[in-house]
C-alpha cells in the first residue's frame, strides 16, 4: 500500500472544523470538481500529491482499528460502507467531519483545520479502493502585493493572508490511508501518519478519533527487517555482476544500520553501493515491512546477531558466531560461467564429527 504508484482521485470534498467558532463547522453539501479544466485539475493534482508525499513519509506507519467487528458510528464502520456498502461520500465524509468536531470541542488543545476526504485508486493496486481522510491545518502567510506612498511611488508591499492550506512541499500532520476492509489485510487496515504536536493532547487523532492502534510493535519490526535484509543480501549473491566487496558493503550497511536507536529502512537503501536495477530488488524485499522508520528491539537485536547461519545443499549447514565470522568463513568465490558451484574456503582449529 505505501508504494501505490499512478494514484487517481475518484472524489474529493473538504469540510471546515473551527472549535473557536460557536457554530465551528462548515460541511460541504458537493464534491469538488476534479474535472479537466487546469484549476480544477491542479486541485486534483495538489491532494493525489498530499498523498504520494505522506504515504512515502518514513513516520507513517502501518496501523488497524482496534476491533473486529465494527460499531455503528465508528470511523471504520463509516469507512467500511464508503468502500464496500455504498454510503453515499457526500453522507459519509459529513459523519467523519462531525465525529472530529466532536472531538475538538472537548478539547481546545487540539488544532482547528479542514478535513479533506479522498477516494481514490492506485495503478498498481488493481480492483482495490481507498479512503484518505486528510487533517489540513490551515496558516497565515503573507502576499506580496504593489502598493503606493503618498507621492505615487511604488513599492511592494506584504498582505496577511489567513487560513492558508498547505502547500504539497510542506509535511502534513495528520492523515489516515485506510485500504480495502473485505477481505481485512492480515495485518493491518491503513496506512496512518500522526505527528504529536506539544498543543495537541496525546493520540486523540489515532486512539480517540480512528479508535486505532499500530499494527507491528518494534519487535515484530525488527524481525520483519532480519528476514528482508537476509532475503536481499541472498537474492544479491545470486547476480553475478554484483562484486564480493559489494555483497560486503550491503552486509555491513544493513548491519550497521540495525545497530542504531532508529532505522530508516529508505535513507539505508539509498546509501547502497548499487545503482537503481539493485536498489529496487533490495526494496521488493522489504515489503513485509511497511514501517520504514522504527526503532529497533535492542535485546532482539543481540539475540538475532549472536549467530550468523548458511544453509547450502545436501543438508550442508553451518551457524558461526557473529564476531568470529570474518576468521572462520574466508574467500567466498561466487558461481561464475565454469561452474555451478560456490567456492568457499573455512578456517578452523577444529574438526569434528558428532552425533
Amino acid at each position: 500500500m505505501r508504494d501505490s504508484a499512478g494514484i487517481k482521485l475518484e472524489q474529493a470534498i473538504l469540510h471546515i472544523v473551527d472549535s473557536r467558532e460557536a457554530n465551528g463547522l462548515t460541511l460541504s453539501e458537493l464534491c469538488i470538481d476534479l474535472g479537466a479544466s487546469e484549476n480544477l485539475s491542479m486541485m486534483s493534482d495538489y491532494f493525489a500529491r498530499h498523498i504520494q508525499n505522506s504515504l512515502k513519509d518514513p513516520t507513517t506507519k502501518a496501523a488497524k482499528f482496534k476491533t473486529n467487528t465494527f460499531q455503528d458510528g465508528d470511523i471504520a464502520q463509516l469507512c467500511y460502507d464508503l468502500i464496500h456498502g455504498g454510503l453515499d461520500f457526500i453522507v459519509g465524509s459529513q459523519k467523519i467531519a462531525r465525529s472530529l468536531k466532536e472531538l475538538i470541542e472537548k478539547d481546545k488543545r487540539i488544532a482547528l483545520g479542514n478535513l479533506a476526504m479522498c477516494s481514490y485508486r492506485a495503478d498498481n493496486y488493481e480492483n482495490r479502493k481507498f479512503i484518505a481522510l486528510i487533517k489540513l491545518d490551515p496558516s497565515d502567510a503573507f502576499r506580496p502585493i504593489v502598493k503606493n506612498d503618498k507621492s505615487g511611488k511604488k513599492y511592494i508591499g506584504f498582505e496577511l493572508e489567513r487560513g492558508m492550506m498547505p502547500t504539497t512541499k510542506e509535511k502534513l500532520q495528520k492523515c489516515v490511508f485506510v485500504q480495502s476492509l473485505e477481505p481485512r489485510h492480515g495485518d493491518y487496515d491503513m496506512m496512518l501518519l500522526d505527528r504529536q504536536t506539544e498543543q495537541e493532547p496525546a493520540q486523540f487523532f489515532t486512539q480517540d478519533f480512528l479508535k486505532a492502534d499500530l499494527a507491528l510493535d518494534d519487535r515484530e519490526r525488527t524481525k520483519r527487517y532480519y528476514t528482508a535484509m537476509n532475503a536481499a543480501i541472498n537474492e544479491l549473491r545470486t547476480i553475478p555482476e554484483i562484486t564480493s566487496e559489494q555483497n560486503d558493503a550491503v552486509h555491513s550497511i544493513f548491519n550497521s544500520a540495525i545497530k542504531q536507536t532508529k532505522v530508516d529502512i529508505e535513507s539505508t537503501i539509498d546509501s547502497l553501493p548499487l545503482n537503481d536495477l539493485y536498489k529496487q530488488i533490495v526494496t521488493d524485499k522489504f515489503k513485509n515491512l511497511p514501517d520504514r522508520e522504527f526503532s529497533p528491539d535492542s535485546q532482539y537485536v543481540k539475540t538475532l546477531r549472536k549467530k550468523v547461519r548458511f544453509k547450502g545443499d545436501r543438508g550442508l549447514f553451518i551457524s558461526v558466531n557473529r564476531e568470529d565470522l570474518s576468521q572462520i568463513i574466508k574467500n567466498v568465490k561466487k558461481p561464475d560461467s565454469n561452474s555451478d558451484f560456490y567456492e568457499i574456503v573455512l578456517r578452523t582449529k577444529t574438526w569434528k564429527e558428532e552425533n
